[in-house]
């Protein structure tokens, strides 16, 4: 025991320490992507520098090899720096362009620098470029400037976008299980108890929203707790208008970090999950590593959106999303509910809209803002497909949201530009400051984005919560009696619902019972998926089952006795999703032990025993249907003889294993018969459920009992 917890020690200083290593180690090798004196131009803001001749001159352009609607940087001299003088323009000629030179778009002045854009409509080859001030004359322009323009690689760039987006969906799903990994088993009820007061849920929502990175996790979350009465569906509402605050809040601040530090993080979360000791250091590990792969995927973004976006077949779609028209409102607001429905949170969208924003000047600080506007209307309707199955309260918890997110899209949207002003007032540097940068133009607008996203989140959740008890009430007035509507079960209508739908779970059963024995003793992988596809069927037949039969009336001893079979089928139902998990496993560890990494086997005497073990489960779940579909009580006579022969296999297999291990059989075999007794013990499980199904409908209901039941039903 002391040298385990001695190991378990030694590892996590093993990991502080490696994880120290290379941080230090990184950082002393040196910034390789810093830009040298003789590569970025140099900017003098004491413009206005000449010439031997007194002419403008191009010194320096950068890159030399533009694509079309690439931004370039051009070093200059001999500029006048007068007052009244007139601004330095740039063209474009040579090859570039069929008809002659063209004036190009000049994004930003600063000293002796121009940030020039190059035409979408140049063609790829040599091109002229050329600096004027004044009125064109020859004596006011410089003498051409040699660049290449070359053809946008569309394909390399799809491929950094698709890339950059996977590792940031990927990232923030590992980042969000992690973290609910990390705060404990026991958060969900800490939840459910804070919830129930309106004051906390939009406090509780933000660190909900934190932790799970995802409008539609957060949802699922919260449904459980509606689900299983512990919060109410006003504060149910509250702990998700929180929830949006902090999923996008997170990400914010993360999508401004350095990015290209994300490999470094993600090798430091493997060597976390690598060397952990317990499930507390392995979740932080994959919070590590989900901050890593956040990281890399913004880098592939912005480098893959820069050369992306500037193509001029995009450019045409990109620029109708400006909010200087309607109609560019609405398509910024709709695309920000589209892509935060399809991706299932404000959380991938902030970090997309920010990588076009700043590798590309496309996209203003009001345009972007209101793209984010829409993620909160998006998010609600992936919470509508989350609650919508899970009956009346969650239905009714999902049409509150998805009206309140309504109305804080729309002030968002409509108050826009009030909260970029203030994000201008407050932050240091302009938006719209050009920076020319290896993969950012626009390094300002992140922060700006920032504020301006945050104060108005805040702002909209916290008016939110103040109407949303009105809103509650007049839901309710709306609709006083939609939350209250539920199919009950009752008479010969309910017995018969109550024995059909018994007999199609036990049918799902069966064929899960079959895909386990292909999966156990041919090693059909695809056999196991189709039996989780099978349960996961007979759960929803279940829990639609045996909601019914609870709020169903006990008046009827047939309907007593089959509210307790749904109960005791709900228990199989687990057993038989253990025995998937466990033949899953048994598999993995077969293939794993079959000599020379060979053909997947099963020693004989093990394939004997499940086919044993198979068969009486069968033949206890066809006779139980055949008795369910006639009406009739089943056998429990048959039943018990069953359940001691499952019980005589099961003793039979462990004395085996026993005596193998005195014989001293070489451990390969020890651990292939170890794995195959795990998986009778499962089968022994199913076996013992199915017995008490028989138990439940073979047993004689008390009528004063089934008085009584009636009675609490009704109270």
């Amino acid at each position: 025991m002391a040298e385990r917890r001695a190991l378990r020690r030694w590892r996590l200083g093993l990991a502080w320490g490696l994880s120290a290593i290379l941080i230090g180690g990184y950082f002393l090798l040196g910034n390789d992507d810093e830009p040298s004196a003789a590569t970025v131009p140099k900017i003098d803001d004491a413009a206005g520098t000449a010439t031997a001749d007194g002419r403008l001159e191009i010194l320096e352009v950068l890159p030399s090899d533009p694509s079309p609607g690439a931004a370039v940087v051009i070093r200059i001299a001999g500029q006048s720096s007068k007052p009244g003088a007139p601004p330095v323009a740039a063209s474009l000629g040579g090859k570039a362009f069929a008809d002659g030179k063209r004036a190009i778009e000049v994004l930003s002045r600063q000293g002796d620098a121009l940030v020039v854009r190059i035409p979408k409509g140049a063609r790829a080859g040599s091109g002229k470029l050329r600096v004027s001030q004044g009125e064109g004359k020859d004596d006011d322009e410089s003498k051409p400037y040699d660049i290449r323009v070359k053809p946008l690689k569309r394909q390399k760039a799809v491929g950094g976008v698709l890339g950059g987006l996977a590792f940031l969906v990927f990232g923030l799903r590992t980042l969000s299980r992690g973290s609910r990994a990390y705060t404990g088993h026991r958060s969900q009820a800490v939840l459910g108890r804070i919830g129930r007061r309106t004051s906390a849920a939009v406090g509780l929502g933000v660190l909900v929203g934190a932790v799970t990175q995802f409008t539609t996790s957060a949802a699922g979350l919260v449904v459980s707790l509606i689900d299983a009465h512990l919060i109410a569906v006003g504060p149910a509402v509250a702990v998700l208008l929180g929830a949006h605050l902090g999923a996008a809040a997170a990400p914010s601040v993360l999508g401004l970090a350095a990015s290209r530090e994300g490999l470094l993080v993600v090798t430091i979360g493997v060597l976390w999950i690598s060397l952990a000791v317990d499930r507390g250091s392995e979740a932080f590990g994959r919070i590590i590593f989900g901050c890593g792969l956040l990281f890399y995927g913004l880098y592939m973004l912005r480098d893959g959106l820069g050369p992306l976006v500037a193509d001029p077949e995009v450019l045409t779609y990109i620029d109708r999303f400006h909010t200087n028209t309607l109609p560019g409102l609405l398509a910024c607001v709709g695309a920000g509910v589209l892509l935060a429905a399809i991706l299932q949170g404000p959380a991938p969208v902030f970090v997309l809209v920010l990588g076009i924003a700043q590798s590309t000047g496309r996209l203003d600080p009001h345009s972007a803002l209101a793209v984010l506007a829409g993620t909160g209307l998006g998010g609600a309707i992936a919470t509508v497909v989350v609650a919508w199955p899970f009956g009346a309260e969650a239905r009714r918890f999902a049409r509150v949201h998805l009206l309140l997110a309504l109305l804080g899209t729309i002030l968002v949207a409509a108050t826009a530009g009030l909260w970029v002003d203030l994000a201008q007032a407050l932050v240091k540097g302009a938006a719209q400051q050009v920076a020319p940068g290896k993969k950012i133009l626009l390094p300002n607008i992140g922060r700006h984005l920032v504020a301006g996203f945050a104060m108005s989140q805040i702002a909209v959740t916290l008016l939110l919560a103040l109407v949303l008890p009105g809103v509650m009430k007049v839901m309710q007035k709306l609709a006083p009696t939609a939350a209250r509507v539920r199919k009950v079960l009752t008479g010969k209508e309910g017995v018969t619902a109550l024995r059909a739908g018994l007999g199609r779970v036990l049918k799902l059963h069966r064929q899960t019972l079959e895909a386990v024995r292909d999966l156990c003793l041919l090693g059909q992988r695809a056999r196991g998926r189709e039996g989780e596809h099978i349960l996961a069927d007979a759960r929803a037949e279940l829990e639609s089952l045996f909601s019914g039969a609870m709020r169903s009336p006990a008046s009827q001893p047939e309907l007593v006795k089959l509210r307790k079979a749904a109960l005791a089928t709900l228990q199989l139902q687990r057993a038989a999703e253990d025995l998937l998990v466990h033949a899953e496993r048994s598999t993995e560890r077969n293939s794993a032990l079959a000599p020379g990494r060979g053909a997947f086997q099963l020693a004989p005497r093990d394939e004997n025993v499940l086919k044993a073990l198979h068969q009486l489960l069968i033949e206890g779940l066809d006779a139980l249907d055949v008795r369910l579909t006639a009406g009739q009580a089943p056998d429990i006579d048959d039943a018990r003889s069953r359940e001691i022969r499952l019980n005589a296999i099961e003793s039979e297999a462990r004395q085996g294993l026993l005596s193998d291990a005195d014989r001293g059989e070489p451990s390969r075999l020890i651990a292939l018969r170890l794995n195959s007794t795990d998986l009778v013990n499962a089968y022994e499980s199913v076996g013992n459920h199915l017995y008490r199904l028989y138990e439940a409908l073979a047993a004689e209901v008390d009528q004063e009992a089934s008085d009584d039941g009636g009675a609490m039903a009704g109270g």
